[in-house]
């Protein structure tokens, strides 16, 4: 009797003929590289580069049909991965290792010791600053884990189940207050966040950064140094000497717009409705509210608004917003671009949009790369990561 998953024998001897011909197609992909590494070594070290989020080479005939067969083998390996079982859930957010030359145990042994630090956070600088968390925040907590795991698989991912230990949140007064009001950790496996006070607004910082964690991650050993730091975060690349980072605006873009998506997709939940309340009162009771600096309180933004105790007034009205609002302009007018560049590939901006969060969550940024350097000229995909003023990105990004 087969076991239970076991492929019949000629299923099985299909599978091994298709596994053949993906293995003589990945020795074609290296035969060609070789070719278009010897037309040109600038050429050559120009797809090196690429593949570590540079710009895309023009391509030579050997270098079209490079990508010809470059895409026949990932349809080849999607193929063969519909027939497999679900993969494992992940245990860190930690998906690759680089520069594990001569480390005791390569990238195996870094990702074992990434698997520990995530199930152990004891960490010593929140000695004494840490507070318990509720109930009620252990459950959103579960929540947003179970609505960014939907989005994982939306991609192909397998489940990466972070639980409410690996979020630690700090009170006001012990806070640092330049580290924002929360940050996701990859070397430590964990996020820091301070305390907010209602769950509205606890949630949005959860779902941000839960989808940080989810994202795309790697390490590095630095270069020349026995010390490992962030390599990748979804789509920001970090130098290997620690002196640059790319894509860190519009990585933190695609990662608000997925969090308020994500957050109007939950509004509905009784854990959120005694805030929903109070904003839709406010909201019908003040729709002409203004902020501190005098513009409306009330936008496509707000997310959650209540009244300061013992005030009545327009001007008395707290809350929260979703944030890197000139970020997410330049990152939907790219799609509005991308869109009209190619309709085929970009039916709509959306389409164009999923293609940011695809390579944001994957960690695969050739795609969208060699995308926006073929509408907009050879070496955009890198000017748009090295950018990370918000208002130098989107004068740039309108010029294009």
């Amino acid at each position: 009797m087969r076991e239970y998953g076991t492929p019949q024998p000629e299923i099985r001897d299909a599978r091994e003929r298709r596994r053949d011909d993906l293995r003589k197609l990945e020795q074609e992909f290296d035969r060609l590289l070789g070719v278009v590494e010897d037309e040109g070594t600038a050429e050559g070290d120009a797809y090196r580069k690429a593949l570590r989020g540079g710009p895309m080479p023009e391509e030579t005939d050997a270098g079209a049909l490079l990508n010809e067969t470059y895409r026949k083998i990932c349809g080849m390996r999607l193929e063969l991965a519909d027939e497999r079982p679900p993969a494992p859930r992940k245990r860190s957010s930690i998906d690759h290792v680089v520069g594990i030359e001569g480390v005791d145990g390569g990238e195996a042994g870094i990702l074992q010791k990434m698997e520990e630090r995530f199930s152990d956070q004891d960490f010593e600088r929140y000695e004494g600053r840490e507070r318990e968390k509720t109930e009620r925040e252990r459950r959103i907590v579960a929540l947003v884990d179970g609505e960014t795991n939907a989005l994982r698989r939306k991609y192909g991912l397998p489940d990466l189940e972070v639980p409410a230990e690996n979020f630690h949140l700090i009170p006001a007064a012990s806070w640092d207050t330049s580290n924002g009001t929360a940050y996701y950790s990859g070397r430590e496996q964990a996020v820091a966040m301070r305390e907010t006070t209602s769950d509205l607004g606890f949630a949005k910082k959860v779902f941000h950064e839960m989808i940080h964690f989810k994202s795309y991650g790697a390490v590095q050993r630095k270069m020349d140094t026995e010390k490992f730091s962030e390599y990748r975060t979804g789509l920001v690349i970090h130098g290997r000497r620690g002196d640059a980072t790319y894509f860190r605006a519009i990585n933190e873009a695609v990662t608000e717009e997925l969090t308020k998506r994500a957050m109007r997709a939950s509004a509905g939940h009784e854990l959120f409705r005694k805030d929903i309340e109070e904003t839709q009162r406010l909201l019908s009771e003040s729709p002409n509210a203004v902020d501190a600096t005098g513009q409306p309180f009330f936008n496509s933004d707000t997310f959650f608004a209540r009244r300061l105790p013992g005030n009545a007034g327009d001007r008395d009205i707290e809350g929260e917003r979703f944030t890197y609002v000139k970020e997410r302009k330049s990152l939907r007018m790219l799609a509005e671009r991308l869109h009209e560049s190619y309709p085929d590939r970009f039916p709509d901006a959306e389409a164009a949009f999923d293609a940011f969060a695809k390579a944001m969550l994957t960690g695969n940024i050739l795609p969208i790369g060699r995308a926006i350097d073929r509408a907009f000229g050879s070496g955009t995909f890198r000017r748009v990561g090295e950018i990370e003023d918000p208002e130098e990105l989107l004068a740039y990004v309108a010029s294009l």
